[in-house]
């Protein structure tokens, strides 16, 4: 991990010890950075802090839900999102478990949440189109995908596989010449 990042978490949490957004943030961070285990170690301490923090709560959804139990993952990122609905990755995270547990119409309302409140996100519009798909709402998946293609850049909102899934999407709706192109 970045020591500048690192370092500046540890200042925070040593100056605000008992603060549990700085835990949570840094529970987040950890997950990017593919450190689960410290994760949820922080995501613990979060929630122990002040187990109604939103970014708490919805760190400990997400990190419920990686360990297999999407449900109750469901209701600490719900409560969460509840408490700062504002919160774009909160929202995708929660879009993220209903789509992995096949509920499709569930994953569209936070999937247009986070892009509603973040449009940079390819992340989240590529997935918005994945499960607006199953749901009939083809044009809007056409849009969605559009709209993820024009902001798609390396970074934190960056999607590999939105050009692919978007081919896949031009292939099954009749458009081969238009997906040889992407």
């Amino acid at each position: 991990m970045p020591a500048g990042r690192m370092g500046c978490f540890a200042r925070y949490t040593d100056l605000e010890p008992e603060d549990a957004t700085g835990y949570g943030y840094y529970a987040r961070y950890l997950i990017t950075q593919r450190e689960y285990q410290r994760a949820d170690l922080f995501s613990s301490l979060a929630l122990g802090k002040d187990p109604s923090n939103p970014i708490a709560l919805a760190v400990s959804g997400q990190i419920l839900a990686m360990k297999g139990d999407p449900n109750r993952g469901i209701e600490l990122l719900s409560r969460g999102c509840q408490l700062e609905p504002e919160d774009a990755e909160s929202q995708f995270q929660l879009g993220v478990i209903y789509d992995r547990i096949k509920r499709p119409a569930d994953a569209v309302a936070h999937f247009q949440r986070a892009v509603d409140l973040n449009p940079s996100d390819a992340r989240a519009s590529d997935y918005l189109a994945l499960n607006l798909e199953p749901l009939g709402e083809i044009d809007r998946a056409g849009a969605a995908y559009k709209k993820g293609l024009e902001v798609d850049q390396r970074g934190p909102f960056y999607d590999a596989f939105l050009d692919y899934n978007y081919g896949r999407f031009l292939m099954k709706h009749g458009d081969l010449a238009a997906s040889k192109f992407i």
